[in-house]
């Protein structure tokens, strides 16, 4: 009888870390879901983890950063485009360090623009930067205590990412809180 239960435990235990997701899969889940849900149609969203060439990530760091730093990258970004998306007119990235972040939160913008902002918050003890670029001035770049995507109105997406960044955050060791209440 003790044989069976051991085999049946075993199965379901191998089961169940087959549908386990890897740090990986997340990262693709995540940019994927920023990136289709761009909140207007003159915004290009990217998300950039180690997909970038180190010295792309350092510019928008405006520092050197660190190999560890670097594995633990997280990057939005979005270009605005003239309404014609002929002319490109800034570009806004922010990078920070995965295990700086320790809450995330969804918010619906209902004005006349109508999107969802994912706000990632940052404890301030490991790298979070935020650099503009124009076509009319000069890179800028500051320290950011929060980091905000936007997206579409899509309800449903802005959620996935939210549960999307907090397990990711998890399955590297860092507790974070769901700032959604409700």
């Amino acid at each position: 009888m003790k044989k069976y239960l051991v085999i049946v435990f075993c199965s379901l235990f191998s089961v169940q870390l087959t549908f386990c997701q890897t740090s990986q899969d997340l990262k693709d889940f995540i940019s994927e879901k920023i990136t289709a849900n761009r909140p207007l149609a003159n915004y290009d969203n990217g998300v950039f983890f180690q997909n970038i060439i180190k010295k792309d990530a350092e510019v928008i760091a405006g520092q050197t950063i660190s190999d560890v730093e670097f594995q633990n990258e997280f990057i939005y970004a979005h270009d605005i485009f003239s309404d014609d998306r002929k002319i490109w007119h800034i570009n806004v990235s922010q990078i920070i360090d995965i295990r700086g972040i320790t809450k995330v939160s969804t918010t619906f913008s209902s004005g006349d623009l109508k999107y969802y902002t994912i706000t990632v918050y940052l404890s301030g003890r490991f790298l979070a930067k935020m650099y503009t670029s124009s076509r009319l001035g000069q890179p800028e770049w500051k320290n950011i205590e929060k980091m905000e995507i936007l997206i579409s109105d899509n309800k449903e997406a802005a959620l996935q990412i939210k549960k999307g960044i907090i397990h990711l955050c998890e399955i590297n060791g860092i507790k974070v809180t769901d700032g959604d209440l409700f």
